[in-house]
Formats: structure tokens, C-alpha cells, sequence
């Protein structure tokens, strides 16, 4: 049977459910009675629908109101219904359901607080039939009656795991709540996550979710959670990939003669970037402004407006990237097109460094005339000193040190500017890949 179903007072099926509304209170008009459980959650649609303030071009105001009057006289046959379920039928009414009330009913059943007349008891039998689980405990109300039960079921089921990481940590696209019962402590929590983790189904998805979301007081993650979480992550790929294909991509940075005004070329074979760029400018243009200049205009690693071309923008990302996988609240969303611009931008670096490394140049000493005399000769910024790291260091030391030097220079008691920059580049190359 074709019911109705109220989604959103947004949804497209609006105006087809207002006509089929319509059509079933003129026929309830004599009787507006229900003894099985789709109608009364139909009932149930048919009061959101009209709640919702919509109506159809071809019904005046008036007729409208009439049509929201009867609406709201279904309430009545409703809670008839609601009180006579108890634990006589509880479980007979819960298997009648249609696929497409399963949400509506938790949701009636807490409004009409039917839990007064199902025990704890019978409530705990129906859970052995594996119902959806987030219908249930997107109802407070429910979830506090039956607190004990709820958390006795999810003690003893390892897949609850993905509903904890779900509720406290995804970030949903239903927008929808979930409660959890206060009987589940933080011990019976971490467990249900070690157990998971530990076994066979695992989804990747969930598991991914641990490595990389933040636990929340109410969901702790510890770091051994985490190792053991990406070490099963690590796992799955493996055993996925001796049976299945991916989806490849990479890129190469190469430094040559590149004959083009450009002086520098991108081209795209399948899912690889091929990037070359023009050996002998650089070669010819080894002064520090340029030599700077030329992550903006060669490397692209701003855009024209000097912005910063490493984050992530949700734009380049496609619409089947921004809908696949579960992701947590704090996570950096990113696609295969930020990828692919950070793997250049670091075989850039890498690239650029050993062919100016050639000519004896460290990027440590350009960084250091930035700070030490072209702050002083453009801005008139006094008394900078920047403390080259050793040729020695590791990467992550000479970030460090980088970043503290540019934190300084950002330091209010730092800044006396006393004239405008004056941009000093020779090079002509303006390209994005």
C-alpha cells in the first residue's frame, strides 16, 4: 500500500503526500478510527504535513484550515491506539511496522510515552531480534526507560562499536541525536571499541574514524586504541588489495629545459601529473628575491592574490568524495585534488632543493637574508635575527625554527613599518596547475 510519509517540509514529494492527504481525510471524515500500526503512524504524517505550514495553489485559505482541522482529530483514534500496546502485542506491533515508519514509530512511541505500559522485560526480549538500533536511541525518552536493557544489549554486541563512534563522534549527515543509556560506563565503552577493533568486520570506514577523529570524555580514545585501530586498518588494505584494484594517482617534478614562453609545462596522463619546469631560468635568476619569488609565480604556492594554495577547499572535492566515507566532527575533509597539489608542492621542495643545492645555495640562507636584510631595507624592520639551523638538522627542526621566525614577525611589538614593500622578481611565469 502506497502510504504517506512526511520527510520535510522541503522535500519534493510534498505536494504529491498533500494530495493523497487530502484524499484519506475525506474518507475518514465518518470514521476516523486505526487499529493497525501504519495507519497510525500514517496518521501520524499526515499531522506533520499539515504542521508544517504547506499547502497545495489549488486549495484557498479556508479549505485549508478545514483540511488542518481534521488533521488534527486523528490525534484522538492515535492515542487509542498507542494505549493498547502493551506486552501482549509489543513485539507482534514492532514486526508489522513498514519499512518506511521505522524511525516514526520509536518516535510515536515516545510521544505517547507507550513505555508505561511495556516493561523493561518484554522490551529486552524484542531487542533479540536485531532491530536498528539508532531508531531506538534517538529517543531520550526511551533511552532512559529502558537503560538497563539498551545497555545489557550493547555490552554483548561488538557492531554497537560503530553506533558509539557514530553518535559521539561522526559527523552525521541525518542530523539526528542519539542518546545513550547512563548504565553503559566508560570501561563498557572502550571495551566494545577494543573488541571491534580486534575482530574480523571491521568496517574500514569506523576504523578510520579512530585513527583520526578526537575522543570525547563521554568516548575516550586512547592511544593504544589508535595503534591497534590503524594497524587493522593497515591490515584490511592489504588483504583488500591482493584481490581488488584501486584507483591510481601520482606526480613527478623534474627540472629540464622547457621550451615554451611558460618556461614551465603540466601534463596529465590518467590519474599521474607530470610537472616540469625550466631548469635553466632558475639557474640563470639565482638572486634571493627570485629565488623566493619563485614559489608565487613558478611553483604556484599562492595564487594571485598571495593566498596560500595548501588548504584543503571543499569546491575541488566531487560530489561522490563529499558524500563516501564516515568522518568525524574535527576531521580536515579533503579529496584526491588536494592530494595531488601537496604531493607537487613536496616533490617541488624536494626538486628545488638539490638543484640549488648544486650551486652551493641552502633555502636556510635565503630564509635568513628574508628576515635579517630584506625585512630591514623594505619595511624598516629593525633588530631580526634568524638562527640558521645546522646543515645537519632534521626537516622538522628547520620547520620549527621557521615557524617561530614567522610568528615574530606577526608579533605586534615587532612591527615598524616604516614604507611600503617593494616587490623585487625578475621572474615572468605565472602558471597553475
Amino acid at each position: 500500500m502506497d502510504r504517506i510519509k512526511f520527510y520535510s517540509d522541503a522535500d519534493m514529494s510534498t505536494g504529491r503526500s498533500l494530495q493523497q492527504a487530502e484524499q484519506k481525510l475525506l474518507a475518514l471524515l465518518s470514521n476516523p478510527s486505526c487499529e493497525d500500526v501504519n495507519e497510525a503512524l500514517e496518521f501520524a504524517n499526515i499531522l506533520k504535513l499539515f504542521r508544517c505550514g504547506r499547502g497545495l495553489e489549488s486549495w484557498s485559505p479556508e479549505y485549508l484550515e478545514k483540511l488542518k482541522g481534521m488533521a488534527e482529530k486523528l490525534k484522538a483514534p492515535m492515542g487509542k491506539f498507542w494505549q493498547g500496546v502493551t506486552d501482549l502485542n509489543f513485539i507482534e506491533v514492532c514486526e508489522q511496522v513498514d519499512w518506511q515508519y521505522k524511525d516514526d514509530f520509536w518516535e510515536e512511541f515516545a510521544n505517547h510515552k507507550a513505555w508505561e505500559q511495556v516493561t523493561a522485560e518484554c522490551f529486552a526480549q524484542y531487542l533479540e531480534t536485531d532491530p536498528l538500533l539508532e531508531n531506538i536511541i534517538c529517543q531520550k525518552g526511551v533511552v532512559k526507560r529502558y537503560d538497563v536493557a539498551l545497555a545489557t544489549y550493547m555490552k554483548q554486541r561488538k557492531d554497537c562499536a560503530e553506533v558509539l563512534l557514530s553518535g559521539y563522534l561522526e559527523n552525521r549527515k541525518d542530523q539526528r541525536k542519539l542518546y545513550f543509556p547512563e548504565s553503559l560506563t566508560i570501561p563498557d565503552k572502550e571495551k566494545i571499541l577494543k573488541e571491534y577493533v580486534e575482530s574480523d568486520q571491521a568496517n574500514p570506514n569506523y576504523l578510520e574514524l579512530i585513527v583520526s577523529a578526537k575522543g570525547k570524555k563521554e568516548l575516550p580514545l586512547s592511544a593504544q586504541l589508535k595503534y591497534q585501530a590503524k594497524k587493522a586498518l593497515a591490515h584490511y588494505w592489504e588483504e583488500h588489495f591482493k584481490h581488488n584494484k584501486g584507483m591510481e594517482f601520482g606526480c613527478s617534478v623534474e627540472f629540464t629545459n622547457v621550451n615554451n614562453p611558460e618556461g614551465c609545462s603540466y601534463e596529465r596522463k590518467g590519474g599521474n601529473i607530470q610537472a616540469k619546469y625550466d631548469k635553466n631560468w632558475v639557474e640563470e635568476n639565482l638572486d634571493y628575491p627570485t629565488l623566493l619569488n619563485n614559489f608565487i609565480y613558478l611553483f604556484g604556492y599562492t595564487d594571485p592574490a598571495c593566498e596560500s594554495r595548501f588548504p584543503a577547499v571543499s569546491s575541488e572535492m566531487s560530489p561522490m568524495e563529499k558524500l563516501m566515507g564516515v568522518h568525524s566532527e574535527s576531521e580536515y575533509r579533503f579529496g584526491i585534488g588536494y592530494q595531488q597539489r601537496h604531493n607537487i608542492f613536496f616533490l617541488q621542495m624536494v626538486a628545488y632543493t638539490n638543484l640549488l643545492a648544486k650551486h652551493r645555495i641552502e633555502l636556510e640562507s635565503v630564509f635568513q637574508w628574508f628576515f635579517e636584510t630584506y625585512l630591514k631595507e623594505e619595511f624598516g624592520v629593525e633588530n631580526f635575527k634568524y638562527a640558521k639551523c645546522s646543515s645537519g638538522a632534521t626537516v622538522l627542526e628547520k620547520v620549527k625554527m621557521l615557524a617561530t621566525e614567522m610568528e615574530r614577525v606577526f608579533d605586534p611589538h615587532h612591527r615598524h613599518h616604516k614604507k611600503e614593500a617593494v616587490r623585487r622578481q625578475k621572474t615572468p611565469y605565472r602558471f597553475s596547475f
